[in-house]
């Protein structure tokens, strides 16, 4: 049974992401991300000038973190939606990756010529690259290890300090990783056809 509908202008394309107290966050099309309370109404939107097309991020302290397509970069914004900051480089590309948040706070996204790790207060900790990373959102292990996807390079294994643990070449790795309770991690993998993948299980 339907609860409630909000109606936005622009299509959705971004996954929500809801947070401790009920509020739910989404991005739109025409560049906005929106916070909706738990009974559908409209809290407030914020206007970034890029689509919001992958999902937000929720620290346990309620910023929210999220990415654009487009150079207006990947932003942190306080719960009653003001900004906190946000990080731009010019990139050959136009995306950034859902991010995902370490246990230490970091914030890790993909972006189409590089991976970057972000601290706390917005300031670079550290980038890798690892090719188009902008489709496939990285996944975080219980010890810090980043685990990511390039549409040109196969997929990677980065340790918290931005160094290169492991690297499995291959074919796109548009999809985003899952981690097992045990560490096993398993990704997706175009075969060289857009018809035939590979699911891969591999060790941390």
């Amino acid at each position: 049974m339907k609860k409630w509908e909000l109606a936005v202008n622009g299509s959705l394309n971004s996954s929500p992401a809801v947070a401790g107290d009920g509020t739910i966050y989404f991005g739109t099309e025409d560049g906005k991300l929106v916070a909706a309370r738990p009974d559908g109404t409209e809290k407030w939107t914020f206007a970034t000038g890029g689509i919001v097309n992958t999902a937000p991020a929720i620290g346990d302290d309620g910023t929210v973190f999220f990415g654009t397509y487009g150079n207006q970069g990947l932003f942190a914004l306080n719960p009653d939606g003001t900004e906190l900051w946000r990080y731009s480089v010019p990139t050959q590309g136009f995306g950034y990756s859902s991010p995902a948040l370490a246990s230490d706070g970091t914030i890790v996204a993909g972006m189409c010529d590089r991976v970057i790790a972000l601290r706390p207060d917005g300031t670079l900790r550290w980038q890798f690259d690892a090719g188009c990373s902008d489709h496939s959102s990285p996944a975080i292990g219980a010890d810090g290890v980043v685990y990511i996807g390039s549409r040109d390079r196969g997929f990677y294994a980065i340790s918290p300090d931005g160094t290169e643990k492991w690297h499995i070449a291959g074919g796109a790795v548009k999809s985003s990783a899952a981690i097992a309770t045990d560490g096993t991690v398993y990704f997706y993998s175009h075969a060289g056809s857009p018809l035939v993948g590979l699911l891969y299980a591999v060790g941390p």
